[in-house]
């Protein structure tokens, strides 16, 4: 059963977010297998390859971006990074992956076992985590929303 977790930050700015991402990742990892970044665009990919090598020095995360099917080749990293929503990547990524990190900006629902989703007070990121929270409740999963920063959590 797919278990859907949407984190929901109090800033406004991507370094919070892309930091949050860190945390999820260096967590995940410690709990699960690999794991699946999708990543909203190119830019947004860059920048979180940047965070999972530098954040921490002495704790740099190994990861990979995948930007066509073609480049998915063993041995394969704990955490894969792709640019945007590809079927035919996330076909053959999914598979392999025990967490995705969906921060793309298309509406489409996945199927995992553990899908993270994580949105700010950006008017645009908050619209569209939306849009995919409605998106899972169609398809019959309630999601679970974590507000960070308050004092539920």
């Amino acid at each position: 059963m797919t278990q859907v977790n949407f984190y929901i930050l109090p800033q406004h700015d991507s370094n919070s977010r892309e930091a949050f991402i860190y945390l999820l990742v260096n967590k995940a990892l410690t709990q699960a297998g690999r794991i699946l970044i999708i990543a909203a665009d190119a830019t947004q990919s860059k920048r979180l390859s940047q965070q999972l090598w530098c954040n921490q020095p002495e704790r740099f995360i190994a990861h990979e971006i995948i930007q066509q099917a073609d480049d998915i080749q063993p041995p394969y990293p704990a955490v894969w990074l792709m640019s945007g929503f590809d079927q035919a990547i996330y076909t053959r990524l999914a598979s392999n992956s025990e967490v995705i990190i969906d921060l793309s900006h298309d509406g489409v629902t996945l199927a995992s076992k553990k899908i993270l989703l994580v949105t700010n007070q950006d008017p645009e990121i908050l619209a569209n985590s939306r849009m995919k929270y409605q998106a899972y409740v169609d398809s019959g999963i309630t999601p679970a929303v974590h507000k960070i920063g308050q004092t539920s959590d």
